[in-house]
């Protein structure tokens, strides 16, 4: 059975590293310890879609680079609730304003290294959404 990536861990490894130089952090929140959750959370395009992003890094592993846009746009922001404009023409991915836009190369970064090793992180894609990675046959 698949085992599901720890995302306790992730979040406090986007806490440490992205929050505190997010411009979207309220004030003192670059000074919680990364195990305290802010306050803008829940509003965090990052903090909603770590499953996904979780998924993306395990699809893309070990090429954190080019693909991860595309795979983005089509798993998370063709589907997006943050934003009135979400899909191809999306004013807060076109102006950086959306977090995820801003630092999913960092996120993705930081969230490859805490997968599950080998196969169990290659089916975590099909568990959220993503297509399976075609095999090489």
């Amino acid at each position: 059975m698949d085992q599901l990536p720890e995302f306790g861990v992730m979040r406090e490894a986007l806490r440490g590293s992205i929050c505190t130089r997010c411009y979207q952090r309220p004030p003192g929140g670059d000074s919680l310890p990364a195990t305290q959750p802010r306050q803008c959370e829940g509003g965090c395009t990052l903090f909603w879609n770590l499953p996904k992003l979780a998924a993306i890094a395990a699809e893309q592993r070990g090429q954190i680079r080019p693909p991860f846009e595309h795979a983005a746009r089509e798993v998370i922001c063709a589907c997006c609730g943050a934003s009135p404009t979400a899909g191809d023409y999306c004013l807060e991915h076109l102006t950086r304003t959306c977090p995820l836009s801003r630092y999913i190369a960092d996120a993705l970064a930081l969230i490859e290294p805490l997968l599950p090793p080998g196969e169990q992180a290659a089916a975590t894609p099909r568990r959220v959404g993503l297509p399976a990675k075609p095999s090489a046959a």
